[in-house]
């Protein structure tokens, strides 16, 4: 996605003799790095500026601020301390996605890489950042090919920041579509985790572990008016004892617990054990009987038909 209008992140080249930048060249631009294929990936896709203008450096992680729209929830940064110590010890496995920003003390604003960034910062190391000049919508593009290219991101927090970039007018559905090649069905549901009422999110706890399906269809049971149901049942749906395939089942079983469960069979044997008839009683009510072929005889006689009338009749004078 590229923007000929300028933006408050300036495009910035070596001929630039802003004081600023001259101060980033004097701290030591690799002006020779090469860029891994997942660096390549996310230039094809959210870059303006020419190779040449993109820069690996070292900062000290105390200079920088992480992005308005962070990559993942709080909950799911993992053991901040445990990749500072590995950062320390083996070095920085990739940079981080930065641009420059001039706000306050902050020369940098992080893209991507939020938890190399916060490890960094509290191991006290150096961090090394890939220096982008990127448009919030460049930036936001950017950001979507990490998470989704992400093995340890659930979907919750995919859908959580894609909601945020969406809702800020950074990404379209059609920018998910093409550009990711998300179906549509699978982006109403990564974003069904931003329309979820609170309490239902509260009751639910750990969001990491409900699937985008399972997220569209509890959404699709709240704009129903059943969050209730969905609270009542919130316990199975955190531990994974409700999924997607039987929630609506469950929740129209608490709005009607008097209906039968689907295809409830009854078996009657002769004095051998072997099957005579059964019979099936449906959700909606109705009750189908039917005969083994060889006792077909039995059902069809009169004097079974006369025992099914005077039950039914005995059924009739109770109500």
């Amino acid at each position: 996605m590229s923007e000929k209008n300028p933006t408050k992140h300036a495009m910035l080249s070596l001929k630039d003799d802003d004081s600023f930048f001259s101060s980033i060249l004097k701290s030591g631009f690799e002006k020779n790095a090469v860029l891994t294929t997942k660096q390549q990936k996310t230039s094809n896709l959210a870059s303006t500026e020419p190779a040449k203008n993109t820069f690996i450096i070292t900062i000290d992680p105390n200079t920088a601020t992480n992005w308005e729209f962070p990559d993942r929830p709080q909950s799911e940064l993992g053991d901040i301390e445990s990749l500072g110590h590995s950062m320390r010890l083996n070095g920085q496995a990739e940079p981080c996605i930065a641009r420059l920003l001039e706000r306050g003390h902050y020369k940098y604003e992080i893209i991507a890489g939020e938890r190399r960034w916060r490890a960094a910062k509290l191991t006290g190391i150096k961090l090394e950042v890939l220096i982008r000049s990127l448009t919030d919508s460049q930036a936001a593009i950017l950001q979507a090919v990490e998470n989704l290219d992400r093995k340890d991101l659930s979907d919750y927090a995919r859908g959580i920041s894609l909601a945020k970039l969406m809702d800020a007018q950074l990404l379209t559905q059609e920018d998910l579509q093409e550009r990711f090649g998300l179906s549509k069905t699978d982006v109403t549901r990564l974003i069904a985790f931003s329309q979820l009422p609170e309490k239902v999110i509260v009751a639910i706890g750990d969001m990491t572990k409900i699937s985008a399906r399972l997220a569209a269809e509890i959404r699709t049971s709240c704009n129903r008016g059943f969050s209730k149901q969905i609270i009542l049942l919130a316990s199975k749906i955190s531990s994974g004892q409700l999924g997607a395939a039987n929630l609506k089942k469950s929740v129209d079983k608490l709005i009607n617990p008097t209906l039968k469960k689907s295809n409830e069979h009854i078996a009657v044997t002769d004095k051998k054990g072997n099957k005579m008839f059964s019979a099936t009683f449906k959700q909606t009510g109705a009750v189908e009987i039917s005969a083994i072929k060889k006792y077909n005889h039995v059902f069809l006689s009169d004097k079974f038909k006369e025992e099914l009338r005077k039950l039914l009749e005995s059924f009739h004078m109770e109500t």
